[in-house]
């Protein structure tokens, strides 16, 4: 009964200050426009309250009627819940502030969608980095609560030289990866949901970690790609610098195709897309090859998945309106057939004398 109850009052005593703390952190996000308390409190809320729970047990442990027996194991399992409760706050922190970052960078900005996506992607894998950290270094402080662990440890450190050299050759592509992806974090040739075309599939970036790289392609299906490829091979990345892009279509025309009626007709069409930003839509003949001259109709979208499905349509009304009013103007072989000359009469010198 005593063991119970003072559990209880444990819960009750973390619970009365989690309240506290995440009132005041309510009333200041009240009272000014800042977003991090409401992060912290939705990120923290179970992490915090375990680990307060954790604290409060450790200050209520002297008073709890247990057998002195148990004590040595009842302080061992309390310290593993501590480590486990504070590295699962540090994460939810880290977390937390992840988000913050990208918020008040996405205000500072104004929406600009390439760059916040940039910031996200470098936080992302920083974020995951601390992450690790925290959790190795959890494990290992758990571990170290073991006598016979404790001992191992003191081995491996006093042959630290050897064991890193080991363990370094061993690892040393999961360690480029690592590093990779790390570079990527900061130089940022690829960020999340930048449209990239890599080995000839064109896709979305889904996913960054530390070893590879997930690729929603056009189709859903997923293209995984080892985080050191985007460092060592070229590939098409859409979306570098902004979001805005330009495509075309181009058709093969007859030499004798009206050309200014086909670039009314573009313009017009084109002008009642609503995929259309507005940028830029000439019309070009970009090439004469044998007897034919290929036009080229520039297209300009917001992003990738508007340009793609705006080319489609206009290419579909281009072919229409050939078809129905520009018969003449598609691709034609001529055979042009010469008479024979009819060879002169021959003269009758003999008659004409006479």
């Amino acid at each position: 009964m005593a063991t119970a109850l003072s559990l209880l009052v444990g819960l009750g005593v973390s619970y009365v200050v989690y309240q506290l703390v995440f009132y005041a952190l309510r009333k200041r996000m009240i009272r000014a426009d800042f977003t991090l308390p409401n992060l912290v409190r939705k990120h923290t809320r179970s992490a915090g309250l375990f680990t307060l729970f954790g604290f409060v047990l450790v200050l209520l442990l002297p008073f709890i009627p247990v057998p002195r027996a148990w004590l040595g194991f009842i302080n061992r399992c309390l310290f593993i819940f501590q480590v486990y409760c504070v590295a699962w706050l540090l994460i939810s922190l880290i977390r937390a502030l992840r988000a913050f970052v990208v918020a008040k960078y996405e205000q500072s900005v104004g929406g600009k969608n390439h760059r916040i996506r940039g910031v996200y992607t470098q936080y992302k894998i920083f974020e995951r980095i601390l992450i690790i950290i925290t959790a190795i270094l959890a494990i290992t402080a758990v571990l170290m609560t073991f006598e016979n662990v404790r001992q191992l440890g003191v081995s491996l450190l006093a042959s630290a030289g050897l064991a890193g050299v080991i363990l370094g050759f061993a690892a040393q592509k999961s360690l480029a990866g690592i590093l990779a992806g790390i570079q990527i974090a900061i130089s940022q040739p690829i960020r999340i949901d930048d449209v990239v075309v890599v080995e000839g599939d064109w896709g979305t970036v889904e996913e960054i970690t530390l070893t590879y790289v997930v690729i929603c392609l056009w189709d859903d299906r997923r293209l995984v790609v080892p985080i050191s490829y985007f460092i060592e091979k070229p590939f098409h990345n859409w979306t570098r610098n902004s979001d805005a892009i330009k495509g075309s279509v181009i058709l093969q025309l007859d030499l004798t195709a009206d050309v200014d009626g086909l670039r009314l007709f573009f313009k017009e069409r084109i002008s009642a897309n609503p995929l259309w930003d507005g940028r830029d839509a000439p019309v070009q003949v970009i090439d004469v090859v044998d007897r034919i001259q290929h036009l080229r109709f520039v297209c300009t979208a917001a992003n990738a998945d508007d340009l793609f499905h705006l080319r489609c349509a206009m290419r579909e009304q281009l072919l229409q309106y050939i078809a129905g009013h520009l018969q003449d103007a598609l691709p034609r072989n001529r055979i042009e057939s010469i008479a024979p000359q009819a060879s002169p009469a021959p003269q009758n010198h003999e008659l004409g004398h006479a």
